[in-house]
């Protein structure tokens, strides 16, 4: 049901793209991506562990893109209103599944009206799915939501491209998901994270076993960051399957054998 999710490219503005075929729009059809792999640069990787690896052109431009939830007649209605639907725009697949980001006529809300809400949502268990993209979670702000997900047994998927978290926001998010046992995907995508902010993620990965899915593309992550990243991945963690790096410029082909170890034993 999530493929049948009718998405827009926020490359070129096509619309009415099932997500199911998202892949497919960047790879033969978007005039707006742009192949910036090489055969080389193993830190491209959209890495699957074990052993799924998609191939680096594909994997490299659907890192440089992404897509917009756009209203479908394939959602099931969803039952009841909430006070935060006027601030989140809710999508339910079926009744197991419910999304929820940002209304775009919300964009002027701070930060800590945001994380408010976000908290709420939460704690209330009012979706499967939340996306905060490209809005900037201030850092007494960051742990309004932390505090929320250790009490959560519903979210499975949390996006947080582009809030501003830096090290010091990954740090208070990382102390709520070291025992979290229902989230699957968690989303970090340009948030200026260092090798300081991959150290949290390490430890919080030592004891996580619910994670499968960590996106770190376009942070400022280095090759010693990588190395920790593959030491907890192999020694440590068996849980997550992918691990996204693209993009960071940090890391050149110096980690490629930290990167075909991970991929080889975990």
């Amino acid at each position: 049901m999530l493929n049948q999710i009718l998405v827009k490219c926020k490359l070129c503005g096509q619309s009415n793209i099932q997500r199911g075929n998202f892949q497919d729009h960047i790879d033969r059809n978007c005039p707006k991506t742009i192949d910036s792999c090489s055969s080389t640069n193993l830190y491209n990787l959209w890495n699957e562990l074990p052993g799924e690896m998609e191939t680096y052109s594909s994997t490299c431009k659907s890192e440089l893109s992404g897509y917009e939830l756009i209203e479908s007649n394939t959602m099931t209605p969803r039952l009841g209103m909430t006070e935060h639907d006027s601030i989140f725009h809710v999508q339910q697949i079926n009744s197991n599944i419910i999304i929820m980001h940002v209304k775009s006529e919300r964009n002027h809300l701070s930060s800590q009206e945001i994380a408010a809400a976000s908290r709420e949502v939460i704690i209330n268990k009012e979706c499967t799915h939340l996306n905060l993209f490209d809005h900037p979670i201030l850092l007494e702000n960051v742990s309004l939501i932390g505090s929320a997900l250790s009490a959560n047994t519903l979210l499975t998927s949390l996006e947080l491209g582009k809030c501003s978290l830096y090290d010091s926001g990954v740090r208070i998010l990382v102390e709520s998901l070291s025992m979290q046992n229902s989230l699957k995907c968690l989303d970090l995508y340009d948030n200026s994270i260092t090798d300081i902010g991959a150290e949290y993620l390490v430890e919080m990965l030592r004891t996580n076993k619910s994670l499968t899915q960590l996106k770190l593309a376009y942070n400022k992550i280095s090759n010693e960051g990588v190395e920790i990243l593959a030491h907890v991945l192999i020694h440590n963690n068996s849980t997550l399957k992918r691990l996204s790096l693209a993009g960071n410029k940090l890391i050149d082909d110096s980690s490629s054998d930290s990167i075909c170890n991970i991929i080889r034993l975990n």
